[in-house]
């Protein structure tokens, strides 16, 4: 019989209510995922960059979606009760989405920023004047 159980990877909490696991395979030495570092994030969990900008990409592209289904519905038949309850619906996924869109930029934005700050602090010249 086959081996079902997973590997030990761990759970990423992005926010409140919304985990990922990452399954892809890495080199074990490798402390960064395709460029976007993986860092202890502001919550206390592992932030890997990849994984919150491919969720930005998600929400952002959900977003647009439901702008134009709400946009088509509404010039369909304006009168419609079921389409008004649907852009209502879309208008209240839309405002959630939006929401864990900026506290995802906001993750990325310090992600950014503590690797803006780690590169300066390892340049010599932080260390004193060489002449």
């Amino acid at each position: 019989m086959a081996d079902t159980t997973l590997p030990d990877v761990p759970e990423v909490k992005l926010m409140e209510g919304v985990y990922m696991t990452d399954f892809r395979r890495r080199p074990a030495a490798e402390s960064t995922v395709g460029g976007a570092p993986t860092v202890l994030g502001t919550t206390g969990y592992i932030v890997d960059g990849n994984i919150l900008l491919a969720e930005a990409d998600r929400l952002r592209n959900s977003i647009q979606h439901l702008l134009r289904s709400n946009q088509e519905l509404q010039s369909a038949d304006p009168d419609d009760p079921d389409f008004q309850a649907a852009i209502r619906e879309n208008q209240d996924v839309i405002l959630n989405q939006t929401l864990q869109l900026k506290k995802i930029e906001e993750e990325l934005k310090k992600i950014e920023d503590r690797e803006r700050g780690s590169a300066t602090k390892s340049s010599p010249a932080d260390d004193g004047l060489y002449l």
